[in-house]
């Protein structure tokens, strides 16, 4: 099952899929509770293929969490920054470590080409 919804990070998709393959071999071995010796063996690879499926969405997720770490930042709509998010997010409880922790890349506000938008005025960065 794909799933495709457009506010949706990469990572996030995969995520989804993975969650939705967990809930289809759910499915499947609760129908095999059911099954008769001779559909069995075929829902049992059917879960197996399954399985494997998973493992490499997991792999998927674990990259694209990588590629993920560079963010593109849109500073008062002029000045475009790439900055890793370890460096956002290196002291903690401050305002970018929890607008950048990942847990809201989904409803941040971003800009025509996905960079995060930022309502500053670059100048200010320059005082830092």
């Amino acid at each position: 099952m794909h799933v495709t919804l457009s506010r949706m990070t990469p990572a996030s998709q995969l995520f989804r899929s993975i969650t939705d393959q967990f809930s289809i071999i759910e499915n499947i071995q609760t129908v095999s509770e059911m099954a008769t010796p001779s559909r069995e063996q075929d829902l049992k690879e059917r879960v197996v293929t399954l399985e494997r499926q998973l493992k490499l969405l997991e792999g998927q997720l674990a990259q694209e969490e990588k590629r993920s770490d560079i963010l593109y930042l849109n500073v008062g709509g002029s000045s475009n920054i790439a900055v890793q998010r370890s460096t956002l997010t290196h002291f903690q409880n401050s305002m970018l470590a929890e607008r950048f922790c990942r847990r809201w890349d989904d409803s941040l506000d971003k800009d025509k080409d996905g960079n995060f938008f930022l309502d500053l005025a670059p100048r200010s960065l320059d005082s830092c």
